[in-house]
């Protein structure tokens, strides 16, 4: 509870003053005019201010729930100050009304106000542009994702406009051909467009692979993403901390991105980066994990997202 006096000679004045220091939840708790006929009012609001301050003794909120431990976590798999604030805050106003103050429990809901989950393997929007910075497993989460499809008996055509990197096309066919995929290389917008409009039309699954670019400079991804109606998957790098992870999310974001693909989810034990990304509020459904093509996506889930990341603390 923080509790303010305040005085001055107007009463609207001192109203204004309260809603200024205090906000719109502020109370009056008395008033009284001074000798002088000026106007006083104590003023108070309910607070429960966040102090990531190690010394302070452990506050207790409602249902006797203690979030220290939850303050370690976020600390431990480093998220952004202004992720781990919203987090705490939220986290508490759960266990303020939920039946339990059971960590991973209260966390995955937490998870669940700030994490957007949609069907990946949805055949409504059957098109799927994959893109990323160099080396952030790109291609292996576009093959994941064709293996996926066509253990789900989902039809797949491969198309690579990839014309950057020697050998990663002939690679890419061999690995369709053995999935039993079919796959083209495309060098142009016009081709793609053709393509794209009549594979949708027979019902496939139509996966694009791109050239890698670097997304604080690159202005060559646009001519393709623009030319087509295809939601836009960035595969983003669990390796990534919290603040590189943001900007290169918001970075792409100016493309239209429609999904986040985590990879290499399984090579990290500090998730802030990836989770700051997710709660930027875009579509999540799988994560790569793994070396293996077959069997190499994982579905995310709060609570399972939640146990990751309070196993690593719990003591």
């Amino acid at each position: 509870m923080r509790i303010k006096k305040f005085i001055a000679s107007d009463m609207t004045v001192l109203l204004s003053r309260v809603k200024a220091d205090l906000g719109n939840d502020a109370v009056i708790i008395s008033s009284s005019t001074l000798n002088d006929g000026r106007i006083e009012l104590v003023a108070a609001v309910d607070t429960q201010e966040i102090s990531w301050d190690e010394n302070e003794k452990d506050v207790f909120f409602e249902n006797r729930y203690n979030d220290s431990f939850l303050k370690r976590c976020f600390e431990y798999h480093r998220l952004s100050d202004d992720i781990k604030l919203k987090f705490i805050a939220r986290a508490r106003e759960i266990a303020a009304t939920a039946k339990t103050a059971d960590d991973t429990e209260i966390l995955a809901q937490v998870l669940s106000s700030f994490i957007k989950y949609g069907n990946f393997f949805d055949m409504e929007r059957p098109v799927k542009m994959f893109v990323g910075p160099h080396g952030c497993g790109k291609t292996s989460a576009l093959l994941k994702t064709a293996a996926t499809a066509i253990m789900r008996k989902i039809p797949v055509h491969i198309i690579s406009i990839d014309n950057v990197r020697a050998g990663a096309n002939n690679q890419l066919q061999s690995l369709a051909d053995i999935m039993g995929a079919e796959f083209e290389f495309v060098q142009d917008e016009k081709t793609l467009i053709d393509k794209v409009w009549g594979l949708k039309s027979d019902g496939k699954m139509v996966l694009i692979d791109t050239f890698a670019v670097n997304p604080f400079s690159d202005s060559r991804l646009p001519s393709f993403t623009d030319c087509i109606s295809a939601d836009k998957v960035l595969v983003l790098d669990a390796l990534y901390d919290a603040e590189e992870a943001v900007e290169i999310t918001l970075a792409f974001s100016k493309i239209g991105i429609d999904w986040i693909m985590p990879a290499k989810l399984d090579l990290t034990h500090r998730l802030g980066g990836i989770v700051c990304a997710l709660a930027l509020g875009l579509n999540a459904d799988y994560a790569g994990v793994g070396a293996s093509i077959i069997g190499g996506l994982a579905k995310i889930e709060n609570i399972s997202l939640a146990r990751l990341i309070t196993e690593q603390n719990d003591e």
